[in-house]
């Protein structure tokens, strides 16, 4: 389920502070699996062997290899063997730098290895002289990550489609559950009124395009006491499970 945080109360006087109904974030389906999966798959859940190295077939790597554009692996003392994934295309890179996709590229294995192993967060998989990483962000492939997270783990999709949103942010904001969108639309909810007509100096009318009434959502509206509930700052209030909204009926755009 997608899930949209909205503010409460009113920072200031106008648009351009947070005021009450204000969506701070959106987020969608994909969005969502895509922390969780994270999240199971932290670095943290992932010990060092022996030599200090990540082990290779663990959720941290399946998670890396579909997140990432490359594969670099150590082919000698001074090589490196950088596989392009989506495609195979594999090219070799030194301490020489040399013109790839249009710019001067190299890699000094020794110190790149020297460098990032002293990071208790590093996460170079292998065994010492078959070292290996992953680099170049991509989009995420969430589906096959979570295709190979419940193949290797107990942990099921269906159970993570909830946002993990920090135990103070139940007290001060209101997440609620809508219908999924779209990357495009997920911007587009988020968008600011900015008057751009010096460009130098744009001007921010207001933080956010839309609101929501969240007093008038079923479930809410007429619920005095549920309405107390979340404008009680000391309360955690999670109503996620209760209903599901469509956000072009209940998003309004400001006047």
């Amino acid at each position: 389920m997608a899930e949209a945080l909205l503010y409460l109360g009113n920072n200031g006087p106008d648009d351009t502070f947070w005021r009450d109904g204000d969506p701070l974030n959106f987020r969608n389906d994909n969005q969502i699996l895509c922390v969780n999966a994270e999240h199971i798959c932290n670095y943290k859940k992932a010990p060092f062997n022996s030599d200090g190295l990540r082990d290779p077939g663990t959720l941290l790597e399946g998670f890396k290899k579909n997140t990432y554009k490359y594969k670099f692996e150590r082919a000698s003392s001074y090589e490196t063997i950088r596989t392009t994934l989506l495609t195979g295309f594999q090219v070799v890179l030194n301490y020489i730098p040399k013109m790839i996709d249009g710019s001067k590229q190299a890699i000094s294995i020794n110190h790149y290895l020297s460098k990032g192993l002293r990071s208790p967060q590093h996460v170079i998989f292998g065994t010492t002289g078959n070292e290996f990483w992953y680099g170049g962000e991509r989009t995420p492939k969430v589906q096959k990550i979570w295709d190979f997270i419940e193949l290797n783990s107990p942990n099921l999709r269906v159970n993570n489609l909830v946002f993990p949103w920090g135990t103070d942010d139940y007290k001060v904001f209101l997440p609620i559950k809508v219908k999924d969108f779209t990357n495009a639309d997920w911007r587009n909810y988020e968008a600011s009124e900015v008057d751009k007509t010096d460009l130098k100096n744009p001007v921010t009318k207001k933080l956010r395009r839309f609101k929501i009434t969240w007093q008038d959502l079923p479930g809410i509206s007429g619920n005095v006491t549920q309405q107390n509930n979340i404008l009680n700052f000391s309360k955690s209030v999670d109503i996620r499970k209760d209903n599901e909204f469509d956000l072009t009926t209940v998003l309004e755009t400001k006047k």
